[in-house]
């Protein structure tokens, strides 16, 4: 480690729970440059598209068959909602008050550590797999406020997925690429390129009007946003 320790805190989780956190500076952070010297026959690249039925969906099949999420709020909601139950019952300023928080605590935690033990592990997963990184550059407050899916995107952690995923980028000299949010991912045709406007959100499956190619909504994105990417790469 040739870094500088610049501080280190101290915090104290409301489930009781101490942890240390060391900030420190690193020289000489490498990032891998795209650019003409760059063989593009010889740069492994991926499109990631972010699905909230499977968390992050592939652009290569292989990929989503290990990439599995398990919605670990949603699976722990009843329970949670029991624990907040037992604690509106409990006198104010009572031990057996400070214990039911205490329990909410802990669960909220452990959905959290969950939660952030797939994200890295995922992340990492890509990081170390290949050279570039084509992702779709999504607002996700935009879209968690205007599809009414505040839960489910808070659930999924497509937020803390899209930082992990470029801090381990650095780490394994990975480049990250971001597609245009307004580009019509999900709605084009991967094979012929043709745009199906009337395609809905809860349409998971559809079969292109021109080619009749039938296509899986989220691989299908992917598969654009990787060729999105390759433009990209190629016009440097």
């Amino acid at each position: 480690f040739d870094g500088v320790i610049k501080a280190v805190t101290v915090e104290m989780k409301p489930s009781g729970k101490y942890y240390i956190s060391v900030m420190v500076e690193c020289p000489n952070e490498i990032e891998l440059k795209i650019n003409k010297k760059n063989n593009y026959n010889n740069l492994n690249v991926v499109g990631l598209d972010m699905s909230l039925s499977d968390f992050v969906v592939s652009s290569h099949k292989v990929d989503n068959t290990i990439i599995k999420y398990v919605r670990n709020y949603r699976k722990n909601e009843k329970h949670l909602s029991k624990l907040q139950r037992k604690l509106s019952r409990k006198e104010k300023g009572s031990k057996n008050r400070m214990k039911s928080k205490r329990q909410i605590a802990v669960l909220h935690e452990k959905i959290a550590n969950q939660r952030k033990d797939f994200i890295n592990k995922t992340a990492l997963y890509f990081a170390r797999k290949y050279d570039v990184i084509v992702l779709e550059d999504i607002n996700l407050q935009n879209m968690s406020r205007t599809l009414h899916l505040g839960k489910s995107v808070t659930d999924l952690g497509f937020g803390e997925f899209r930082t992990v995923l470029e801090q381990k980028c650095k780490e394994y000299d990975t480049t990250i690429i971001y597609a245009d949010k307004w580009y019509p991912s999900s709605k084009t045709c991967s094979s012929c390129g043709t745009i199906n406007k009337s395609l809905k959100l809860s349409d998971r499956e559809w079969i292109c009007p021109q080619c009749n190619s039938h296509l899986d909504r989220d691989i299908n994105a992917a598969i654009n946003i990787l060729k999105q990417g390759e433009k990209e790469i190629l016009s440097n």
